[in-house]
């Protein structure tokens, strides 16, 4: 990049902010790195360029996968003994929960509702057919349930 901060938007220069993001970097930090557009001026064209910030949306998610990359890169310093266990706990924390937010889908925590019983899916049962039946029965196990 030529010398002294950019501040016009060009298709390189988004290309080299998205490739940092994608490998681990931030907005904060790349706005405290001259050769990159201060955060203000990148935050600016996430709002007012469309594609920029599609490509910088896409670039997230990318890091996310870096991030469970780096969850490996962390057990192997562990197992080198380059950091103790309390540090790889809360860096194996740190990526863990990042990625979830970056891509939920993929590394995000897993969500199954289950039935009375613990197993199998949550039963539902449409209402709307036989509205005033359905409100009998419920009122009739309310009335119920007060005698008890």
């Amino acid at each position: 990049m030529p010398a002294g901060r950019p501040a016009k938007y060009t298709t390189a220069i988004s290309e080299s902010i998205c490739e940092a993001i994608r490998s681990g970097s931030n907005i904060h930090r790349l706005g405290q790195d001259k050769s990159f557009p201060s955060s203000t001026t990148i935050n600016k064209w996430r709002r007012e360029n469309e594609e920029f910030a599609a490509n910088y949306a896409r670039a997230r998610e990318d890091r996310a996968d870096w991030r469970s990359d780096n969850v490996d890169e962390i057990g192997v310093r562990l197992e080198a003994g380059a950091i103790d266990h309390n540090t790889a706990r809360f860096l194996f924390d740190k990526e863990k929960w990042q990625a979830g937010n970056e891509k939920p889908a993929a590394y995000g925590p897993k969500t199954q509702l289950t039935g009375a019983d613990g197993k199998g899916p949550v039963e539902t049962k449409d209402v709307t057919e036989k509205p005033s039946e359905t409100l009998k029965h419920l009122l009739d196990g309310i009335a119920g349930r007060k005698g008890e």
